[in-house]
């Protein structure tokens, strides 16, 4: 998957007739997310297929794929992309007929980079 380092804003759409809005970030091989009811993270991979571990925090509002429980995200190495955009087909992991169509777009690079070393931000 080519992607360059960044905040890229996301719509999703299920075949489970939802859809929602969402961010991604790529720092390095990372990749985190969020919408407003759930979080999701994983490490890229040139080599495999990704998964990408969907955490749920906002149980009030439904998941696009009628999922209330926390799952993950099986994203193809192979993905259409160009320099700004994305357009990924995702499946469950273990059910093949839940899926997602997601759709990224750049919007803009990433102001602190990913060193490998920890930080800590103080308030």
């Amino acid at each position: 998957m080519i992607m360059k380092d960044g905040i890229y804003s996301i719509i999703f759409i299920s075949n489970e007739d939802s859809c929602g809005e969402g961010i991604l970030i790529k720092n390095g091989n990372m990749i985190t997310g969020g919408d407003i009811a759930s979080v999701y993270q994983g490490v890229l991979s040139e080599d495999e297929d990704i998964i990408l571990h969907v955490h749920r925090y906002n149980y009030e509002i439904p998941s696009v794929l009628n999922i209330e429980q926390d799952y993950q995200l099986v994203i193809p190495k192979k993905v259409l992309s160009n320099d700004n955009n994305l357009t990924l087909h995702c499946h469950v992991r273990g059910n093949e007929k839940l899926f997602v169509d997601v759709y990224a777009k750049f919007i803009e690079p990433l102001i602190i980079k990913n060193t490998g070393m920890p930080q800590v931000y103080l308030e």
